[in-house]
């Protein structure tokens, strides 16, 4: 993906899903790719591990300086006693991407027709 450094605070870079305005997300550098689903992952220091982020309905996908790495839900605001359910999930596992895309698409299976 190609990073881009525009932004108010210049540290980290946001992927947003088509349809998700500018405006609306995380004032960082916005790439100008867009994701192909709702996981971010990294890779550990020794290339052993994979740790990965997913959320149901995915408003952007984060990575910053770092420690910080998140796929953020699209929360839609909340009416006064109104409550609404968020599906996130973390993976921690070893170094086998196939693996990893196969965990996301057994806990997010309708995440395919989002994108």
């Amino acid at each position: 993906m190609r990073r881009t450094t525009n932004a108010p605070n210049p540290a980290g870079q946001v992927y947003l899903p088509r349809g998700v305005a500018p405006a609306d997300a995380n004032p960082r550098p916005i790439c100008s790719d867009h994701p192909v689903n709702g996981l971010i992952g990294c890779f550990s220091a020794d290339n052993r591990w994979l740790l990965a982020t997913a959320s149901d309905r995915t408003h952007e996908l984060f990575e910053g300086v770092y420690v910080c790495l998140h796929s953020d839900p699209e929360v839609g605001g909340l009416a006064p006693g109104e409550t609404k359910r968020v599906l996130s999930k973390i993976y921690l596992l070893p170094n086998d991407p196939p693996a990893l895309l196969r965990h996301y698409r057994h806990d997010f299976p309708k995440s395919e027709e989002a994108w």
